[in-house]
């Protein structure tokens, strides 16, 4: 039921590049749309570093995707006032699993990317792990199986134990 394309290789692959060409050709061909395109960077210089923004992240690059989309976030972000609690799967459901449910017609004009680039060089640690198990290698679930996940990485022992068996 998951949708996830994980890209793996060494350093200098050319994932990146590759990710960057996709979401050039989602953006330009047909009914593909780009619904984000998130960039972790070790230095913080170009993306981000930190995996607690990764959800709040998300949610404004798909308010900027669509007005639908934002304003169903923007109603979730006023009726709740425990965000900062939630873990991120429960922030993930409430911040954008949630409002993108509520969302009529947002399947119609074709299928929505996500594009995670350089997921290995977001920090490491406890808030890594629970990015990785809780929301990224969940997915959107199949009531959400026309919005799809694409990550680039290295091999990282703990990237490949949650995306190797999808």
């Amino acid at each position: 039921d998951n949708i996830i394309l994980w890209l793996t290789g060494p350093l200098g692959s050319g994932k990146t590049t590759l990710a960057f060409s996709v979401a050039e050709n989602i953006s330009t061909i047909g009914r593909g749309r780009l619904g984000a395109f998130i960039l972790f960077r070790r230095d913080g210089a170009l993306g981000m570093r930190d995996p607690k923004r990764f959800v709040t992240t998300l949610a404004y690059k798909l308010a900027q995707f669509d007005d639908r989309i934002g304003d169903s976030i923007t109603k979730a972000v006023e009726k709740s006032h425990d965000l900062e609690m939630l873990t991120p799967h429960g922030q993930f459901q409430r911040l954008i699993v949630e409002p993108l449910l509520s969302v009529e017609g947002l399947r119609d004009r074709g299928p929505i990317m996500v594009l995670v680039d350089a997921l290995d060089e977001c920090a490491q640690g406890p808030a890594r792990e629970l990015l990785l198990n809780d929301v990224i290698s969940k997915g959107f679930g199949p009531r959400l199986n026309f919005i799809r996940f694409m990550v680039t990485s290295r091999p990282t022992p703990d990237i490949s134990e949650q995306l190797s068996p999808l």
